[in-house]
């Protein structure tokens, strides 16, 4: 399993990096550690501080390239006991190009990232990095909100809107964090004026193909927002992961403009895996 995690050495960074590192234990895992300082961010924040002889490379990736060293000792030393290699890579450029060139060059089976909401006008007009690569990058996400601590994985929400289809591809990356049979997952299925039986009898089928080894229920819900459904059942049941389809580009661009899935990230407390339509 390769697994990259983006850090800025934050707080909701370190808390996405250790869910992943507990999540898989016991697991052969290779993580990716990945420091990226845009070029934007550096001109606003550090062109006055910077000195006159040192250059652009120096100041944005040695710096960087350091922590990362320093976070992997610490990493090795806590998690000595566990088959993890760990592999470090700073970039300056634009966050989501970068993050795609890691992606085809070595081939990464899933992104973690942490969240922190919409804190402030910069996440409100340009959106959270977690949702800006989850828009840009066709590859599975699993954002975690900061300060969330890993207590096992049993109960996860498998959510759907009214017009989307799964693959059975595009599971493969839920069925390989699964920790095994104790694992229960709920099919939520929103059901509107549009809704078509068809469609989600054949989902259906391929779903209870798709996870016939684990425990599963199908439920749907009529004339609730898509959100507010994912939220209450969030709360009432107290779930341990929600999963989540984004589906093809105009829609994303759609949702992202009226807050579903940037919605749930923004304001939800457990993790969010996002699924992205198989190739």
């Amino acid at each position: 399993m390769k697994i990259l995690v983006p850090t800025d050495f934050s707080k909701k960074a370190y808390s996405a990096l250790h869910y992943s590192l507990k999540l898989f234990k016991g697991k052969s895992c290779v993580f990716y550690l990945m420091s990226i300082r845009e070029i934007s961010d550096y001109i606003s924040d550090d062109l006055l501080q910077s000195d006159a002889n040192e250059s652009l490379y120096d100041s944005l990736i040695l710096k960087n390239r350091k922590k990362l060293g320093e976070l992997v000792k610490d990493l090795e030393n806590q998690y000595s006991g566990e088959d993890y290699t760990f592999k470090t890579i700073a970039d300056y450029n634009g966050f989501t190009d970068a993050i795609k060139r890691v992606i085809a060059l070595e081939k990464i089976d899933l992104i973690v990232m942490g969240s922190n909401g919409a804190r402030g006008a910069k996440e409100l007009i340009f959106g959270s990095h977690s949702l800006r690569v989850i828009r840009k990058v066709p590859a599975p996400v699993l954002v975690v909100p900061q300060d969330y601590l890993y207590n096992g994985l049993e109960k996860i929400l498998l959510s759907l809107d009214y017009d989307q289809v799964f693959a059975p591809a595009e599971i493969e990356p839920l069925k390989k964090i699964i920790p095994g049979p104790q694992a229960f997952v709920e099919f939520l299925q929103m059901k509107n004026k549009d809704f078509d039986e068809v469609l989600w009898k054949d989902q259906s089928e391929k779903l209870n193909k798709s996870f016939r080894d684990l425990n599963f229920t199908f439920q749907t819900i009529a004339k609730v927002p898509f959100e507010a459904a994912v939220s209450s059942i969030e709360q009432i049941q107290k779930q341990d992961l929600i999963v989540l389809q984004a589906e093809k580009e105009n829609f994303l661009e759609r949702i992202f403009h009226v807050s579903s899935i940037s919605s749930i990230i923004k304001n939800t407390t457990i993790p969010v895996l996002i699924l992205h339509p198989s190739a």
